[in-house]
């Protein structure tokens, strides 16, 4: 019984995690795309950040439907959400420094490691979305491979940076 109690506390932990750094990607796309001088790249981000709201509704209806709280802090949360923080302070610094090309360099490192973050997170909610279907919610309920559904979403793209 107590090993199904950290199980159930591991999976709350981990969905509230990748919530947050969902979050966060949105606040680091949102802080890239005035940045961008390539219009395809400015899309791709756009892109990025229409995908990452939907996901963001996603495990916030997820964690609703569970009887968690989307707000609930933990230690952990605040980790994430401090790396999400500092990748948009490097975009910052870098357009405060005044060279427009340069700023849309390090803002497209920071979209990469931001879609990364995302990617990872995808992967373990996609794993406990199809753990939880198999497991605990009725049919009518169960998503369909969230992973899977996320897969076109998480794609590096092609954009060229000039």
């Amino acid at each position: 019984m107590k090993n199904m109690a950290v199980d159930r506390a591991h999976a709350r932990e981990r969905l509230l995690q990748a919530l947050e750094t969902e979050r966060g990607s949105i606040k680091v796309y949102s802080a890239a795309i005035p940045v961008a001088i390539d219009e395809s790249l400015s899309k791709e981000w756009h892109s990025y950040l229409a995908s990452t709201r939907g996901r963001e509704r996603h495990l916030v209806e997820l964690l609703s439907a569970r009887g968690i709280d989307p707000e609930t802090p933990s230690p952990a949360r605040t980790v994430v959400a401090e790396r999400s923080e500092a990748l948009v302070a490097a975009i910052e610094l870098a357009v405060a420094n005044g060279d427009p090309t340069a700023a849309q360099l390090v803002a497209t490192e920071c979209v990469r490691l931001a879609a990364l973050q995302d990617h990872l997170g995808v992967e373990r909610t996609g794993t406990f979305d199809r753990q939880v279907a198999a497991e605990e919610l009725p049919a009518a309920e169960r998503t369909a491979e969230p992973a899977a559904r996320w897969a076109d979403d998480l794609a590096f793209g092609e954009a060229q940076v000039a």
